[in-house]
């Protein structure tokens, strides 16, 4: 599914206009955005990827779970107060028997919006207007919401005004819960209650918008979305054409504008995956601890796209593996061994003869860029309709291991894998252009983009020109200097 996806005023881009297909290569000097260009397409995949319904289900019932959850210890608190402090003939407080049943509900509706999925949908394929109207079992489960808030109401109102009495006037002061928590509760049902009405694509909207903000600030680990702007005019956006764009104006404010043909093409992909430096692998269970602790709203650490892969490393994926050949060949011939995880969780390298595996702090960085890539595929985490973002592939890789990585990319390509790849190596560039004239039927799943200081450079050139003019800028350092003029 080739297309164009192009980025204006963000970061080191200031109009950017790149082709995506296949295999994608980003090339060029550094500090011309290629990075910058890989990272913001990553975040828009994965936003993308996501179920943006569940995420805005999720996000209107945050306060009202939240709710739910203080009054359930408050109520054992109090048990235990009127055990230790009370008298024999001390009254106990009004039940509240639809509590739980008002807990379930909640648990319901948000089990509901994890469901509902429009790819394959029988009625979205049937008539795209259903988007305009709100979903059926969403629906009913926010009704169903409702109409235990209406029982546990009085309940609560009953139970909030038996608090300011002995044994438990003393535990109010000091919380404040009276009947102040009853329109606490009254607001946070005022944003479940609307979910039944709200139509499928106000639902999508807010879902991704929600997302995909959270994606930029990790990944790019910045505190405002503004400081992503760059100087190049009033607002930064992010356009996949056919499919979304995203408008950030100076103020914060984030407009999405979705196509629901352009998502339900995107939801197509399985994964959206990005490796950036192998010496993230080597600091996983340190910056997997850090990542953790995380209070909402702080930067991470890392960025957030390494903990979703770590996320990724956690679970179990069928399927069929991809490129076998090429990757049993990569374990064995070239790498001589394999990443495994051991029982802990930790990663290991577990070298062809040697006893044990050893932890990754004692592999060479080279041979985890090759056996990380190597274990993603073998365990099914980069899989056919997956994306791949790899940021400099090249890392640490002696040249002929470039070679080694350069066939495996194309290997994952032509079995279905959408690689992106940005890279600044005058070997993976000849690498590529090697492979191509010994593979020319390759050539049509790869998409070409030369980064200048000047911007992406495609117009009208020819596949061959372009990788003739990154070839000369990339080498232009090497004959300057032996011209003496370095």
């Amino acid at each position: 599914m080739p297309f164009t996806a192009r980025i204006q005023n963000l970061g080191k881009l200031s109009d950017a206009t790149v082709r995506v297909d296949r295999l994608t290569v980003l090339a060029g000097v550094n500090n011309t955005g290629k990075s910058f260009f890989s990272k913001a397409m990553y975040s828009v995949f994965d936003t993308m990827n996501a179920n943006p319904v569940e995420i805005a289900v999720k996000n209107r019932l945050r306060s009202l779970r939240g709710d739910l959850l203080t009054l359930s210890h408050a109520i054992k608190d109090l048990s235990r107060i009127r055990v230790i402090h009370g008298q024999p003939d001390t009254p106990a407080l009004p039940p509240m028997p639809h509590l739980e049943s008002m807990s379930g509900a909640v648990a319901r509706i948000a089990a509901t919006a994890a469901k509902i999925s429009f790819d394959g949908d029988a009625d979205v394929a049937e008539d795209a207007s259903v988007f305009e109207r709100p979903h059926p079992d969403l629906a009913r489960a926010a009704a169903e919401v409702e109409k235990e808030f209406e029982l546990l109401k009085p309940e609560l109102e009953r139970w909030m005004s038996s608090l300011d009495r002995p044994p438990f006037s003393r535990w109010f002061r000091r919380r404040m819960m009276g009947p102040q928590f009853v329109d606490m509760m009254e607001q946070s049902m005022s944003s479940a209650r609307k979910l039944g009405a709200l139509s499928r694509d106000a639902l999508l909207l807010e879902g991704i918008s929600l997302k995909v903000s959270d994606e930029f600030s990790e990944n790019f680990q910045v505190g405002e979305l503004t400081d992503l702007a760059g100087g190049g005019g009033p607002n930064a956006t992010v356009a996949v054409d056919g499919v979304c764009s995203f408008d950030i104006d100076p103020g914060a404010d984030l407009r999405v504008d979705v196509t629901s043909v352009g998502l339900l093409e995107l939801q197509r992909f399985s994964r959206v995956i990005y490796l950036e430096s192998p010496v993230m692998w080597k600091l996983k269970e340190g910056l997997e601890r850090l990542g953790r602790r995380l209070a909402p709203g702080q930067v991470p650490d890392a960025p957030g796209h390494f903990y979703n892969l770590v996320d990724a490393l956690g679970k179990t994926y069928r399927g069929k593996a991809v490129a076998s050949e090429e990757i049993q060949r990569l374990t064995k011939e070239v790498v001589r061994g394999k990443i495994v995880i051991g029982e802990a969780g930790e990663l290991l390298f577990a070298e062809e003869g040697a006893p044990r595996p050893r932890p990754l702090s004692l592999v060479s960085t080279g041979v985890i860029n090759l056996g990380a890539l190597a274990m993603l595929v073998e365990r099914k985490i980069v899989d056919k309709d997956s994306f791949l973002f790899i940021d400099e592939p090249e890392a640490h890789l002696h040249p002929a291991w470039q070679v080694e990585m350069i066939r495996l990319l194309f290997a994952l390509a032509r079995e279905g894998v959408h690689v992106v790849i940005a890279t600044h190596s005058v070997d993976i560039v000849k690498g590529l252009e090697v492979h191509l004239k010994n593979n020319p039927v390759d050539k049509e799943l790869t998409a070409l983009n030369h980064f200048t200081r000047e911007g992406v450079v495609n117009g009208d050139k020819d596949f061959s020109d372009k990788l003739s003019d990154i070839m000369i800028e990339l080498t232009r350092p090497f004959h300057l200097l032996r011209l003496g003029e370095f």
